[in-house]
């Protein structure tokens, strides 16, 4: 997920969102807002273009790792 930290959702709630799904990384976007593609395009096209090569671009931070239950117990 990619977030402007200047946007009107709270980072934090982004940083929650973040949490919950397994693997997901968040990307604080600095002096950004709602739209990080048209404010910040020299850092959002190339995140992205990393994402999409299968990679995570720097400053992506982890969210929690969930543990599936062990169903062989």
């Amino acid at each position: 997920m990619v977030q402007g930290t200047e946007d009107g959702i709270p980072l934090a709630a982004a940083r929650l969102w973040a949490t919950t799904i397994p693997g997901a990384r968040l990307l604080p976007l600095e002096r950004a807002a709602h739209f990080p593609w048209v404010e910040r395009p020299e850092l959002f096209f190339p995140a992205a273009e990393t994402f999409l090569r299968g990679g995570w671009p720097d400053g992506a931070r982890a969210g929690a790792v969930v543990r599936r239950p062990d169903k062989s117990r």
